[in-house]
This record gives C-alpha cells, structure tokens and sequence, in this order.
C-alpha cells in the first residue's frame, strides 16, 4: 500500500519543508568545486554572534527552469508515504537567485530569494511580506566519548552524464552509520549522488537515500538560458515589506558543499 501527496502538507510540516526547499535551492546554486568530504559549520558559543560565511557567487550563467523533488519516506507499519514538490527556479547574470515553491495548481506558495552577498530572505507572494533569514546562534555540542562509534564519509567519481542536454560529471558519498549513531541497533548506510553541470555550475540532479528519512530525488528540468526580468531577482524586494528576521540553522543557510 502507498499513501500519496501532492497537495500543501499540514502545518506541522511547514518548517520541515521550508528547511528543505533552504537546503536544496542552496545545493542547486553553490556551483562547487571540491571534491572533499562535505565539511560541517563549525560550533559557535551561546554569546558570539554568527560569522559571515563564505558563499561561491556564480556570474554571467542566468537560466529560468522547473524543479520536480520526489520524496519517498518509510513508515513504521512497512507503507511508503510519496511526495511530490514543484518549483520554479530562476538565477541573473548578477548573481541573484530565486526559488518558488508551488501549490497543486501551479501557483506560486512561497519564494526564496538570494542576494549575490548570500542574504536570503523567504517572501509571501500573496501578504507581499519578506523575512531575512539569520543564522541561529546554537550551543557547541558536548564532547564525544572516546569509545562513540563515528559516522565514515567516502568519495566516489561516477563518470560523465548528459542530462537535459548539459554534460554533467557526477559525485557520489557513502555515508555508513555504526550501530548506535542515529540511535540504530545495527549498522546503516546512506548515499548522495549529484550529477553537476560545469557550464551552468549548478547540480541538475540530485539523490539523497537516507535509511531513516527516506529517499528524495531533485531534477532541474526546462532549462532555458535566458536572462530573467529584474522585477523578478534584483528589484523584487523593493516590492515587499520586512517585517521580522527568521532564525534559521546556519547549515540551511550555508549547507555543506556536496558537489
């Protein structure tokens, strides 16, 4: 038996999904390099405030495209729940960056709009009300035990790949979780797979196998070179109204680099 979703989620999934439209929009966007592990944010103090981090600004490479993310998650009685989300995506040749999250008619929910400093902000297209996001300023965690198992990272090249007609170069991370990490009783393995384009410097297709939360699927469709409108990108918030900052976990805003 499957249980489908297409619609808006309850409520108590907006933050959920609004993280993950964060986390993924980034890792559509970064244009990265390297070909190390993906390296975690670094423990800040209860007092400090966060520190500017390092974003890789992409010029001159605008592209208009749709976004489909497929979501398969286990439940406990052995049933799958499936979930689809639509996007639309949108970068300029000055380095804005914009994601909408669609409804079930193809409306548009939400944006998430990227300034060329890394300033992000999440916009009501309907209250035509904008809030920043900051990073939260989160305790550093305890010490590990000498003897706490520890979670292993390897890297792997996958070859060359054309997808929607960019020649892209995949990266894939094995992620193994001993037992007692994730609260497991035996050991676990997780996968990220990204098939980038150099030309467009941006991951056009993205999978993310977790043993826990399931199995998500991104894929940049439609891509079309063409600059968008600036009433889109540079001057849409000139359009909006802040009315609050949004904390946020610094590895939404800033997630790590995995392609």
């Amino acid at each position: 038996m499957t249980c489908t979703a297409r619609a808006r989620q309850p409520k108590k999934n907006a933050i959920e999904k609004l993280g993950l439209t964060i986390l993924l929009s980034a890792l559509c966007w970064s244009g990265i390099a390297s070909a190390q592990s993906p390296a975690q944010p670094a423990p800040q103090s209860e007092t400090a405030p966060a520190p500017a981090m390092p974003r890789s600004l992409t010029l001159n490479k605008p592209y208009q495209a749709d976004e489909i993310e497929e979501i398969v998650k286990p439940l406990a009685n052995g049933d799958e729940l499936r979930q689809t989300y639509k996007y639309k995506s949108y970068r300029d040749s000055a380095g804005y960056t914009r994601r909408d999250t669609l409804d079930a008619t193809g409306a548009v929910e939400s944006i998430v709009l990227t300034k060329p400093d890394g300033t992000r902000y999440n916009l009501d297209p309907v209250s035509l009300k904008a809030k920043k996001f900051v990073p939260m300023v989160i305790p550093p965690a305890p010490a590990p035990a000498p003897d706490q198992p520890k979670t292993t990272v390897t890297y792997s090249d996958m070859g060359a790949r054309q997808i929607e007609g960019f020649n892209t170069l995949g990266k894939k991370y094995t992620f193994e979780y001993p037992a007692g990490t994730r609260d497991n009783s035996k050991p676990m393995v997780g996968t990220t797979e990204s098939w980038h384009s150099p030309d467009l410097r941006m991951s056009i297709h993205f999978t993310n196998a977790d043993p826990i939360r399931g199995t998500s699927v991104r894929r940049v469709v439609n891509i079309k070179r063409e600059e968008p409108p600036a009433d889109m990108l540079s001057t849409l918030l000139s359009h909006y109204t802040m009315v609050e900052q949004l904390p946020v976990r610094p590895s939404l805003i800033y997630p790590p680099r995995l392609h």
